[in-house]
């Protein structure tokens, strides 16, 4: 007995991949301490530079609509404290931004405190514990949605 042989396999073509919509622009993480005092929320000078660099990255890129600017503190104080000040912190990058060109209806800043630590610390000694939780402390700046170019 001869088995039959089996049945030819069609083979589709693969469909040509949609563009990407994704944004073109990465996700920028400061540290506080490049950007302010500790405690502080007005911008150093070196904070400038580094927030030069982020404002180029978001207006080499107009298809971005909607830019996070999120400020983070790190747990010492109160929370309402923190989140304050973050708040403050994300405002002032939000405002220098402004100041270099980027309209100020494609960022949104938002304070949000000490969460999401980056790192956590046991340290009795004050100062050594500021050191340890400098991570957290930190302004992040984000695409988050890109106008549609008739990707999906």
């Amino acid at each position: 007995v001869v088995a039959p042989e089996p049945a030819p396999v069609v083979v589709a073509p693969e469909p040509a991949p949609m563009p990407a919509c994704k944004p073109t622009m990465e996700t920028v993480t400061l540290t506080a301490e490049s950007l302010f005092s500790f405690n502080k929320a007005k911008l150093s000078d070196v904070g400038r530079s580094a927030l030069d660099v982020a404002a180029g990255k978001i207006k080499a890129n107009p298809d971005v609509e909607l830019v996070m600017v999120n400020g983070y503190t790190d747990r010492i104080g109160s929370d309402a404290y923190n989140l304050k000040l973050s708040q403050k912190r994300a405002n002032a990058v939000k405002a220098y931004l402004v100041t270099q060109g980027v309209e100020a209806s494609r960022l949104e800043a938002v304070g949000k405190g000490n969460s999401d630590p980056v790192v956590t610390c046991s340290d009795k000694n004050r100062s050594k514990l500021i050191e340890c939780l400098a991570p957290n402390r930190r302004v992040v700046i984000s695409a988050q949605k890109e106008r549609e170019t008739g990707c999906k």
